[in-house]
């Protein structure tokens, strides 16, 4: 990422409402499979988005600023390399699921998603 939009990233601003949450929210989804657990930490973040209103506590604002410093630092990503094995470990939370695919112990990709209500009530096996 160019040192410009590290800036901009490190720079944004608090927000101040929903539409300002969900640009920002936008934003760490497009580079998510850089960024370890990247659902967990925007939990508190998304939580904002209910319909109980906009709500913004000091929950929110760690992780905004845990997850601006996660999208502002450079990733340390290894290559990809077809002739050696992969590794896969994956996690399961009550609110998320995460997985990272690795090769000799270094990451190749991360993935995370936040659970729906829905499939928050599924067991791990489903």
């Amino acid at each position: 990422m160019d040192e410009k939009k590290v800036k901009a990233i490190r720079n944004w601003p608090i927000p101040k409402s929903i539409k300002e949450v969900q640009a920002f929210l936008d934003l760490a989804s497009f580079y998510r499979k850089f960024i370890y657990n990247l659902s967990i930490i925007a939990t508190p973040i998304t939580d904002c988005l209910k319909k109980e209103g906009f709500l913004w506590k000091k929950k929110q604002q760690d992780n905004f600023e845990a997850l601006k410093k996660k999208l502002s630092d450079k990733p340390v990503l290894k290559l990809l390399d077809f002739t050696q094995p992969f590794e896969v470990a994956v996690n399961a939370f009550r609110t998320s699921i995460g997985a990272i695919l690795s090769q000799s112990g270094q990451p190749i990709e991360y993935f995370s998603e936040k659970l729906s209500q829905s499939r928050q009530m599924w067991s791990t096996y489903e």
